[in-house]
């Protein structure tokens, strides 16, 4: 439900707080001895970003407006790593399905792993994207096979990022009232989430 939908709007660089969570099932035996057998496969990530730039540049309302959408923690969406995981080393054009990189170190084919989804953006103004995400079905050292076709034209150059798949922390998000003006915590919190 949630994979096609990106959060676009970028966080400070400098300030990404990245939780890798696991579940490990652990049962007490008579004897005092344990047995331990790990629940998942791959880990669930938490992402906490910090918009405090992002803020300065005007983007509150449109990070309100998506949270709004999202009906808070309700609905799942996808956000980029923001790590410059790669960039496109020739253009692309729907409805191909193959992304020409520098590099696929980062993202996998495993449907089960981190890197399978991704998300391809560019950036149209200081604070603004066009971003879409999908699914990896195949990778060379240099191009990725797209699961399906995106629907924008990008551009030699433009970014390629690992996506995680999250759902906002919170179902509240104090929203303060000053001179007029709404104000909220710069730390935004999302909890990640099985596809």
């Amino acid at each position: 439900m949630g994979e096609s939908i990106v959060l676009s709007i970028q966080p400070d660089n400098v300030r990404i707080q990245k939780t890798v969570n696991w579940r490990t099932d652990v049962q007490q035996m008579d004897s005092g001895h344990e047995q331990r057998r790990t629940v998942w496969s791959i880990p669930l990530v938490d992402l906490t970003f910090d918009f405090k730039q992002a803020f300065e540049n005007g983007e509150l309302d449109d990070l309100l407006a998506f949270y709004d959408a999202r009906k808070g923690a309700f609905e799942s969406f996808t956000v980029p790593s923001w790590a410059y995981d790669a960039q496109l080393t020739a253009d692309y054009s729907p409805p191909g399905t193959t992304l020409e990189v520098t590099n696929t170190a980062r993202f996998t084919t495993s449907a089960t792993s981190i890197g399978n989804l991704i998300v391809v953006g560019r950036r149209t103004s200081v604070s603004s994207w066009v971003m879409e995400s999908v699914r990896v079905a195949g990778l060379t050292a240099t191009s990725i096979t797209l699961a399906s076709a995106l629907n924008t034209f990008y551009n030699t150059n433009d970014f390629v990022y690992v996506g995680y798949l999250v759902r906002f922390s919170s179902d509240s998000l104090n929203r303060e009232i000053i001179a007029g003006k709404a104000h909220i915590s710069s730390e935004v919190t999302f909890k990640g989430v099985r596809s």
